[in-house]
Order: C-alpha cells, then structure tokens, then sequence
C-alpha cells in the first residue's frame, strides 16, 4: 500500500456519503463505436517524476522500470514509475508501445491495478456480465471494475474490449477509480471552462478530473473528448490519479 501524502488541490472536496457507483445518462461509447482521430494531441501539463523527489510524490520511493522503446519525452518519468508498481506491465515483446491507442480492455487492467497499488480491495470472484469478454487477460479485470461500477458497456449491451478509450471516457474512468478507492464520491465541481464538452454525459467528470489535476485540456478552452488516449498519456493520468488516491482532500 502506498504512502499517503498532502492534498494537489483544494477546488474539489470529498462528500460525506459512502461511494456508489453513478447513474449516467448515457452509455459510454455510441453504438456505431468511437471515432479516433489519427494521433491524439499531448497533454500538455505533463507531470515528470525527478530523481530529486521533485516530481510526484507517489514516485518518490519506486525503483523504476525503464521499458527500451521509452528513451525520454514528457511521460517517460511516469511510465517508468508505473512499470515500477506493476501497473505498466508492457506488451508481450516486453516494449511499452507509448504510442499506442489505449484499449477498453486493457484500461481495466490499468485501473486494477491501479487500485491494487492503493490498497483497495477488488471483488474476488466477480460475475462475468459481458458476451464479448469470455477470456483473455483482461477479462478478470473488466468483471471487477464492472462490478465496482467504474466502468461500463455500450447501447449495444457489449463491452467492446478492443475499442479504443477516448479522452471523455478516461476522465469518468479515474475519477469513479478515484472514489471507489477513497470510499467516498467527489462533490461537484465547478466549470472547468472547456467550451467541447457542454452536454456530454462526461462533462461533470471531466470537470472533476480538471479539478483534481488528473487532466487538462489540449488548451485553455479544449478538452478534445472524443480524441483517442495514447499508452504514453495514460501514464501521466494515472500517476496523477494515484496522486489524487493517496491524498484526498479534506472536506471543507
């Protein structure tokens, strides 16, 4: 289990009702599936981990684990830091494949994890709900976070494991990760000022995940939710995350 540190941010406060996964108002991907644009733009507030201990704290104590295909760039830090917690596990070539779409599949992997590193407790035997996730090594996890609530299928009522996760879909993601592992839901939090994402069922927890500082816009105005989310990115998102698990902030 790892250390518990000082809140990152005070804009956003714990409720005092015990979690519970939300109601939504729509299915998470369109029937038709997602449309993903060719490359997704980098976050650009990235949050390196410094040998120093300057960077996330959650990092300060990992040994890392350096996959050869991540020689430097905005998320290296980070991913070498969940490779170090056994959340980044790579492909089977041993290669991280920073540049690859993150897949529904192997997003509930990362949260599993995810949740394991912070201590919380993941069902042991969760029902099997999806048709098209029978096997496979992302079947266990998908059946967990199904039963926590923290992910869900589409209007088709399948989970479509290899469609690609989009930048709305990940901001709902970690911040019902991020209540399930503290126990308690995040109050609302205000307008994050992204003009893109105005109707969308993700909207509120994309403002919430602004407010944490798990994400930021592509710029001041954009958040690009429909764009596709790269391995690499999903990194800094998570170890953000994990930030944000260690350290909740104190209800005001």
């Amino acid at each position: 289990m790892l250390r518990r540190f000082v809140p990152l941010a005070t804009a956003v406060v714990l409720g005092t009702a015990p979690w519970s996964p939300a109601p939504v108002a729509a299915s998470e991907l369109p029937a038709t599936g997602v449309a993903t644009p060719a490359s997704a733009p980098a976050d650009p507030v990235p949050v390196p981990v410094q040998a120093s201990g300057a960077g996330p704290r959650v990092c300060a104590d990992v040994v890392a684990r350096r996959f050869a295909d991540v020689r430097g760039g905005t998320h290296a830090a980070n991913i070498a830091c969940l490779g170090g917690l056994g959340i980044a596990q790579g492909g089977a070539d041993g290669n991280f494949h920073p540049g690859g779409n993150v897949r529904r599949d192997q997003m509930a992997s990362f949260l599993a994890r995810t949740l394991e590193a912070s201590g919380a407790p993941l069902p042991e035997q969760p029902r099997s709900v999806w048709s098209d996730v029978t096997s496979g090594p992302h079947a266990r996890p998908v059946d967990q976070l199904t039963a926590l609530g923290v992910i869900q299928g589409n209007s088709r009522g399948v989970f479509d494991p290899a469609g690609r996760v989009t930048r709305a879909q990940m901001a709902t993601m970690l911040v019902r990760a991020a209540e399930v592992a503290n126990g308690e839901r995040f109050a609302t939090a205000s307008a994050s000022g992204f003009t893109d994402t105005r109707g969308s069922v993700h909207a509120g927890s994309i403002d919430l995940a602004h407010g944490l500082g798990i994400a930021s816009g592509v710029t001041a105005t954009r958040f690009a939710p429909a764009d596709a989310v790269r391995r690499d990115q999903m990194a800094t998102f998570l170890v953000r995350t994990l930030e944000v698990v260690q350290a909740p902030c104190p209800a005001i």
